[in-house]
């Protein structure tokens, strides 16, 4: 089983088809069409990911009931937070007293 790399909701523009996209990191794809078509039916899967897979990739994306597109990356290229005051990395919040403790 593959890591997934995004998940991403897609709508036409009139708001009455809704899909989702996944991708996983070893090149494989699937859809899952929530509202359904004249080709595919409402909740059904095409591509080739697993049900585990899918249960990773609704894990990561559903929030409040709602799937999100989500574009997960690996935690060693994600920058560090900086401060919005001093820039810098490790500040803790000692540079500027507006900071919210």
């Amino acid at each position: 089983m593959a890591e997934i790399k995004d998940v991403k909701v897609w709508s036409n523009p009139t708001k009455t088809e809704y899909r989702i996209y996944v991708h996983a990191t070893d090149g494989r794809d699937g859809c899952l069409y929530l509202t359904g078509n004249s080709f595919n039916a409402k909740g059904s899967k095409t591509g080739n990911l697993s049900d585990e897979e899918w249960k990773q990739a609704r894990a990561m994306s559903v929030e409040g009931g709602r799937w999100h597109t989500v574009y997960a990356q690996p935690k060693s290229t994600r920058p560090a937070r900086r401060c919005p005051d001093c820039g810098g990395y490790d500040c803790k919040h000692e540079c500027n007293a507006n900071h919210k403790k």
